[in-house]
């Protein structure tokens, strides 16, 4: 797979693994393609091996003795010198956590073992070709500063002799042209014909030259040319395409130099064109590859990610549609998932019948393609001719052979794609393809996160289960003052002997389920329920100005909720409620079943008075009445003798004032 030439430099893989067979295959295999392979049995070796001689990319396992594959990876992130250093980890782990985080740590790519050879050969030449073009981009930016520096130079020095500038370009091989700007006459060298096409060399400037420049393109030429001309800025110089004879266009370089009469009015204007198509085509294609990663790493989600790759795809190959296919859930059936589009009304029609159509393994373009695994190029006849589309290919992305979605691509002209245009869509697959595996893994990490967070909040209150979950250990915290009510279901024990395990179910869950929305209405927390019996409290673990007052009206709702129930059931359940104020500690006792629990005299007290009250009634204490009694009506029970605290005086809560 790798076409390394005799006279193209090796490049050099180091791999690092504990497993000396795992090296031997690596290494008989990667020096076979005519890779400069480099073994280290540890993370501290590799280390050391990185630092005398940096490698062209890295194979990394995870778990080694004295430093793991994160730990190597994330010291070599970390340093100036090897932070571009592509690494694909290469490793048994299969669980979605380990490729989230082998990625976090700055991971290009995750390969599971036991791995496909002509697998990891494939990764490993997409990612030197990645890189390749990286360093490519930098080098032709500093050869074009200083081609830019150089220019200027000569160009200052030609302003001081019009005859030094008219040798100049006699002796340069770009194109030469002159434009007299009073006359609007332009005349062009043997350049454009040869180049472009052109037979006549005597054009009026307005009319035809404009015309062969790209419509996308004129804005930016017409307001550098005229900020030039009005002395706003000291050179023109500007990229743009250039029709050609043909209809096709190409990529030019054009500058030029004015002349301008003793009033400061331009007359003329002298410069030259440089067909830059190749190497601009190459940096298009290398931003086009450093765009895609950038919204593969910033993407929110794979379809936001999905529709900027097929914008900047089309842009850049200038093809007028794409979409993507993935299959549906079963699997059976390709959909439409993403597409985008020149703005005119045939292609936004063709886009509304797309994403209505399915195509089966095997059926039409995505689906042969989805059968193959391999590209394909069809030149259409019949159908997609009536809406101006008459040639299209696809692309598939794949990830460990599992095949993961389809490109699509379409455009007006009848002509195949060249072979570098699928190679760069085959690159962006590949990217798509670990994308799409990536988010894949986190949704999957989400979606266990979310579960367990949902458990939590079931057995425990919110706040506290996210103190849990951000720092899990012992929670204990007191509560200087709460409300505690104690509730006993009279009747029930009774009911219970004669009916069905499913009724006696059916009956609790009905009654205390109301009790539950009572428990939120009122901004209270529901503690547990243990056979019969509630427990709810007010005041914690978030403040509550009112607790005890909406522990009291919970109290009498109780009350009313039950009587109904029995109306509406035929059953003369009773209920029993103590309730108390004061101070409490309040945590999370437990190691395999959490559960949050309150301690203190408080709760003792509180359910002294359920278990020493009267069926039907609501008893409080004495501090309980002292605080209610401008709000609730009370009755005085009396001093009655509470186990663990003597007499008491206690009361009955009757209603709201």
């Amino acid at each position: 797979m790798n076409s390394l030439s005799p006279s193209a430099p090796q490049k050099s893989i180091l791999v690092v693994d504990d497993t000396p067979i795992n090296l031997t295959l690596l290494t008989r295999m990667l020096t076979t393609q005519g890779y400069e392979v480099r073994v280290a049995p540890s993370g501290v070796l590799a280390l050391r091996s990185v630092q005398m001689s940096p490698p062209d990319l890295i194979l990394l396992d995870i778990m080694m003795p004295e430093m793991d594959g994160y730990h190597f990876c994330r010291l070599l992130k970390d340093q100036a010198e090897t932070r571009e250093i592509p690494i694909i980890f290469l490793s048994a782990l299969d669980d979605a956590s380990d490729k989230v985080k082998a990625f976090e740590m700055g991971g290009v790519d995750y390969i599971t073992k036991p791995f496909q050879l002509t697998e990891v050969l494939a990764r490993i030449e997409n990612h030197l070709r990645l890189r390749s073009l990286q360093l490519q981009l930098s080098e032709q930016n500093i050869k074009l500063q200083k081609e830019i520096n150089l220019r200027q130079i000569i160009e200052q020095q030609f302003r001081e002799s019009e005859e030094r500038w008219q040798l100049a370009l006699q002796g340069n091989q770009d194109g030469i042209w002159e434009w007299k700007i009073e006359t609007d006459d332009m005349f062009l060298s043997s350049w454009f014909k040869d180049v472009l096409g052109y037979e006549d060399h005597h054009i009026q400037f307005s009319q035809a030259w404009k015309d062969s420049i790209h419509p996308d393109d004129w804005k930016q030429v017409e307001t550098i040319l005229q900020d030039y001309l009005q002395q706003i800025i000291p050179l023109y110089s500007v990229e743009h395409r250039l029709r050609c004879s043909d209809g096709g266009y190409k990529w030019v370089l054009t500058r030029g130099q004015a002349q301008w009469d003793t009033s400061g009015k331009p007359i003329r204007m002298i410069g030259s064109v440089r067909d830059i198509s190749e190497p601009k085509q190459r940096e298009l294609e290398i931003r086009l590859l450093l765009k895609v990663t950038q919204a593969i790493n910033e993407a929110v989600d794979v379809d936001s990610a999905l529709n900027l790759v097929l914008a900047t795809v089309c842009q850049t190959i200038d093809w007028d549609y794409g979409e993507v296919w993935i299959p549906n859930s079963d699997g059976n059936l390709l959909e439409c998932r993403q597409t985008w589009h020149i703005s005119d009304h045939h292609s936004t029609q063709f886009r509304q019948f797309r994403l209505d159509l399915t195509f089966a393994l095997d059926e039409g373009l995505p689906g042969r393609v989805w059968a193959t695994g391999k590209p394909e190029v069809h030149l259409y006849s019949e159908i997609l001719p009536n809406i101006g589309l008459q040639s299209g290919f696809g692309v598939p992305i794949l990830a460990e052979e599992q095949m993961l979605a389809v490109l699509v691509f379409f455009t007006q002209t009848k002509s195949k794609p060249q072979e570098r245009t699928l190679e760069l869509v085959k690159a962006v697959a590949t990217q798509l393809g670990s994308l799409i595996q990536r988010k894949q893994a986190q949704q999957e990490l989400q979606s266990q996160k979310e579960q367990t967070e949902k458990l939590l909040l079931n057995i425990l209150p919110q706040p506290i289960a996210e103190r849990l979950q951000k720092q899990p250990g012992i929670i204990a915290d007191y509560f200087q003052d709460v409300s505690v009510l104690f509730a006993d279901l009279v009747g029930f024990t009774d009911f219970s002997s004669e009916a069905t395990p499913a009724q006696i179910l059916e009956i609790l869950n009905s009654i205390f389920s109301h009790f539950d929305q009572l428990s939120q209405h009122y901004g209270l927390e529901k503690i547990k329920t243990i056979g019969d019996a509630y427990m709810v409290v007010g005041g914690l673990p978030l403040y509550h100005r009112d607790h005890l007052h909406a522990i009291a009206k919970m109290a009498l709702d109780m009350q009313t909720n039950l009587t109904q129930f029995n109306q509406q059931t035929g059953n003369n359940f009773l209920l029993r409620i103590g309730i108390h104020a004061g101070p409490v500690v309040a945590g999370v006792i437990g190691l395999s079943k959490f559960s949050y629990d309150l301690w203190g005299d408080t709760v003792n007290v509180a359910s002294r008075m359920e278990s020493n009250g009267v069926s039907g009634q609501i008893q409080v204490t004495s501090e309980v009445y002292e605080r209610l009694k401008d709000q609730f009506v009370f009755a005085l029970r009396g001093s009655i003798p509470i186990k663990g605290k003597g007499e008491m005086t206690t009361y009955f809560l009757t209603r709201e004032h």
